[in-house]
């Protein structure tokens, strides 16, 4: 066993692992960038309620000039600087960092934006002024930041079924701001459900305008104490996204393998059951 192992390039350190893993009867394993390529791509979406596959241009898109531009501007900005997309000479994206934000930044590029443009427009500035990060409890990251004409305006995205619960507007394909009302969020749950079947990670993104007394001597003091459920609540809905992230090739077969030799194979992971259940 020890000379299959040497020619399967495996370095043991102690030869009685590989008699507990000849005995293994269970193997849990994350499902991004394991059993999946983690190569993610945002193939549909429901942008300013607008149904939308794949994604378009921003010239394709209904809602106002404001409205496209906070849209662009949540997506450039609410992301982790550490995540950055570029070119490649063939023309493709090559992702750094975060690969669920990278795709998120290319379809900010898609719909016209210039992430890196805005994203120093604002930091240069020191306008971001507070980042609530994302974690596997909370499943959503939000940023708020000082506008141009001094207004705090806060940006959500996170998973979809939890980012909707925190949204109370929608924004109309007339672009209209209307309330979201039972019928309405049901539609938007019928769509999540659709993607996630799909085997779709989906993301909801939402802003709202953050109100402060004229009178606060330090903005960024008073952003500071401000309970995160002061901040993440009553957002308007801009866009719902469903991300593709393939399976990999050699993993069917080799689920098979573990099968025929009596080893039940778990999935790990923290995105919604429908998407598990279809990978």
């Amino acid at each position: 066993s020890m000379t299959r192992m040497m020619k399967g390039q495996n370095l043991v350190r102690k030869l009685a692992a590989c008699e507990t893993m000849g005995g293994a009867t269970n193997i849990c394993s994350d499902k991004t960038g394991t059993l999946t390529e983690n190569r993610m791509t945002v193939t549909e979406g429901v942008l300013l309620s607008q149904l939308v596959k794949p994604i378009p241009n921003r010239s394709e898109l209904k809602g106002t000039e404001e409205q496209l531009d906070v849209l662009i501007e949540g997506l450039a900005i609410n992301t982790q600087d550490a995540s950055f997309i570029q070119l490649s000479e063939q023309g493709t994206w090559d992702y750094k960092g975060n690969k669920t934000e990278c795709s998120i930044l290319v379809m900010c590029e898609s719909l016209g934006g210039k992430f890196i443009d805005i994203r120093e427009k604002i930091v240069s500035k020191n306008n971001r002024l507070r980042s609530l990060t994302f974690s596997s409890d909370r499943k959503r990251m939000t940023s708020v930041i000082l506008t141009e004409d001094n207004r705090l305006r806060v940006h959500t995205k996170g998973a979809a079924e939890i980012v909707i619960e925190l949204c109370k507007d929608v924004i109309s394909e007339t672009g209209e701001v209307l309330p979201l009302k039972d019928e309405m969020r049901e539609k938007f749950l019928r769509h999540i459900n659709s993607f996630t079947s799909q085997g779709l990670r989906t993301l909801c993104i939402g802003y709202r305008m953050l109100d402060y007394p004229q009178e606060v001597p330090n903005i960024r003091e008073y952003v500071d104490k401000l309970a995160d459920t002061d901040i993440e609540t009553g957002l308007t809905l801009l866009a719902l996204v469903g991300i593709k992230d393939p399976v990999r090739a050699a993993v069917p077969s080799a689920v098979q393998q573990c099968k025929k030799a009596g080893i039940f194979v778990r999935m790990v992971t923290g995105d919604n059951i429908e998407t598990a259940k279809h990978i």
